[in-house]
């Protein structure tokens, strides 16, 4: 899922937080007005600042629940349960960028309950409880993601989010106590708390230097998960145990700026040009068309290889092909 895609889905759910929140807020106050005021003669006013609190919180939590449970159509999952570090052995091994932004958005997730939780509700104050809520939201999620088919039940998911839970909370109480320094008495206790940060951002620094380092990347026919080679059976009487040495090749790596450019090439070779406008930059392909509608061009960062579609090709006026165009392919 690109970032774009992320921030259309918070978008998409935060407005629907907001029309809950809207309609809550309408019944409060009715009822505050009618029925605490009037029938039940309350002097007690409302408290803004909780009013304040609930709108955000209702608006997070209907982003969550849209974006992992709402978001998804049903899925298949046989009741699978992927293991712990599964999704980090996955993209290590296949060094996807949709893999890891997907690994690190568990982590962000779940930062605004660590920060909402202990400054709404005095009870979460304490680190073990929200840390603990973290916990058993991401668990609940996850357990309803399976029984209802909406995707599988992913151990690593739970980490993130609780990960995630606990460096909200950490930047909650730096924050507290940047506010009330003066009055701290155990100043060290603050810094404990950034440490799963702390550690989260040397764990990456450290993937990611590691990976940089190698020159021609993880073999991406290694296996994630470990199988009992006992259960496998293999015949035959055409196998050798002579190892042959294998060519390895290195090919060209475009820039999305230039792959832009052989896509502009190509189509004025066409007679037309890009609609810079209507470009989708995925993380290995750039998705060009043409000013007229025409083509569709899509071209590949590695090696610059591209696929060309026609829609007067495909969907023609008069029944009849167009004539070629000269130096097209």
């Amino acid at each position: 899922m690109r970032l774009y895609d992320v921030m259309r889905l918070m978008i998409r759910y935060m407005g629907l937080g907001i029309k809950i929140f809207a309609l809550l807020a309408i019944i409060c106050i009715a009822g505050y007005a009618c029925v605490y005021k009037k029938i039940l003669k309350g002097k007690k006013r409302l408290n803004w600042k909780v009013m304040v609190w609930c709108l955000l919180f209702i608006c997070y939590i209907s982003v969550v629940i849209g974006a992992t449970l709402l978001g998804r159509g049903g899925t298949v999952t046989d009741g699978k349960v992927q293991p712990l570090f599964y999704s980090y052995k996955d993209a290590w091994i296949n060094f996807s960028k949709a893999a890891w932004r997907n690994i690190i958005l568990n982590y962000c997730m779940f930062m605004p309950l660590g920060v909402m939780l202990p400054l709404g509700i005095k009870w979460f104050q304490k680190f073990w409880k929200t840390y603990l809520a973290g916990f058993g939201g991401s668990l609940l999620i996850e357990i309803f993601q399976l029984v209802c088919d909406k995707g599988m039940f992913e151990c690593d998911d739970i980490l993130g989010n609780t990960i995630g839970t606990m460096i909200g909370y950490g930047l909650f109480a730096g924050i507290l106590a940047i506010i009330n320094m003066q009055q701290m008495k155990r100043k060290i206790y603050p810094l404990l708390l950034q440490l799963p940060l702390l550690i989260t951002v040397a764990m990456f620094s450290l993937i990611f230097i590691q990976y940089d380092l190698l020159e021609l990347g993880i073999n991406p026919n290694n296996y994630v998960v470990v199988y009992n080679s006992d259960l496998i059976h293999v015949a035959g009487d055409d196998f050798s145990n002579e190892a042959d040495g294998l060519p390895v090749y290195k090919i060209s790596v475009f820039t999305i700026d230039e792959t832009q450019k052989n896509g502009e090439k190509i189509l004025e070779k066409l007679g037309s040009g890009i609609d810079e406008l209507n470009l989708d930059i995925y993380d290995n392909t750039l998705v060009m068309n043409s000013e007229d509608g025409r083509y569709s061009l899509w071209m590949e960062y590695y090696g610059g290889t591209y696929s060309l579609t026609d829609f007067e090709t495909l969907y023609p006026d008069t029944g009849t092909l167009p004539e070629p165009k000269e130096g097209g392919n």
